[in-house]
């Protein structure tokens, strides 16, 4: 994974947003959080996570108007994956281990989870069912996807681990669909969600 320094680093673009546009660099730093192996906008773009999987310091949340850095105080470390929910009220943190943080964004509390699998957390996203956030992730060497399903409204952390069930979509003559379901993969390594169709991609 991509280092940055001893923390986090920001670019801001000085005019527009083309490719001919100058940006301006705004280096984090604190003291034992380095090697930054994930980092994570929040919807606002006011505040920015980022974790580290080898630093004394795992995780440190950013205010970027001011620079300052706070450290998420929790039970972890390794952390090399990290997903801000588009809601804004939860922040998913996984683990060099089989295990996973859920926070609650309003507090910082959090709960712990195990992932069920033999293998760390290949790659998690953001996904909806209704007006409800939902967090699908896939386990290494896996091709089933699990989802966390919220049973009340943030900041309420109350949850269930539940297995997602695909159905095949038909064959069709096109060229690059096969027809195959998730069944047929022997393993998942990337998956994202359109929140516009909420269609899912594996």
């Amino acid at each position: 994974p991509p280092h940055v320094g001893a923390g986090a680093g920001g670019w801001h673009p000085s005019a527009g947003i083309s490719l001919a546009s100058r940006w301006r660099l705004l280096s984090l730093q604190l003291p034992g959080h380095t090697s930054v192996t994930a980092l994570a906008w929040s919807p606002g773009g006011r505040l920015l996570v980022s974790g580290s999987a080898t630093g004394s310091v795992p995780m440190v949340l950013w205010d970027i108007t001011s620079g300052v850095g706070e450290p998420i105080r929790a039970s972890l470390h390794g952390v090399y994956l990290l997903r801000w929910s588009p809601c804004g009220s939860y922040l998913f943190a996984a683990l060099t281990t089989q295990a996973f943080l859920l926070f609650e964004t309003q507090t910082w509390t959090h709960q712990r989870w195990e992932t069920g699998g033999t293998g760390h957390i290949n790659d998690a996203c953001w996904g909806s069912i209704g007006s409800r956030p939902v967090l699908l992730f896939v386990v290494e060497g896996s091709a089933q996807i699990m989802g966390v399903h919220f049973s009340n409204p943030a900041p309420a952390l109350d949850a269930h681990l539940l297995p997602v069930q695909v159905q095949s979509a038909p064959s069709e003559n096109r060229q690059g669909i096969t027809g195959k379901g998730v069944s047929d993969l022997p393993s998942v390594s990337r998956i994202a969600w359109d929140a516009i169709t909420g269609k899912l991609a594996l």
